[in-house]
């Protein structure tokens, strides 16, 4: 993620550096021998697009290796709003059922339930 941060930083930066650039250059003000492209001003439009391209890529990034939102429904239960903690195993065999059942018991669980996909 970083590397996809800082790439998108360096993209974000340099675009917003020839846009501002590009329209000073096609409108030009004459501004008493001032330069029509002045960098210093540039910079403030490159550094914000700079930020605001690598946070969103970082987010984006975030979200697509977390894999949110799950959008398939995957496990849930409304007791989670509550403070509960959910431990999962997605697709277990009938034959492993009695003993994942059987080591989450005794590791504590309040309730052990079973939710059809």
């Amino acid at each position: 993620m970083p590397w996809i941060a800082a790439a998108a930083g360096v993209v974000g930066g340099t675009l917003g550096f020839l846009f501002a650039a590009y329209t000073q250059a096609v409108y030009p003000i004459p501004t008493g021998g001032m330069a029509i492209v002045p960098l210093y001003a540039d910079g403030v439009i490159t550094y914000e697009l700079t930020m605001l391209s690598a946070v969103l890529a970082t987010l984006v990034s975030l979200l697509v290796t977390a894999h949110l939102p799950d959008w398939r429904r995957g496990l849930y239960d409304p007791q989670i709003a509550d403070g509960k903690i959910l431990v999962g195993v997605v697709n277990p065999t009938e034959d492993s059922r009695p003993a994942i059942e059987r080591k989450l018991r005794e590791a504590g669980a309040d309730c052990v339930k079973q939710f059809q996909s």
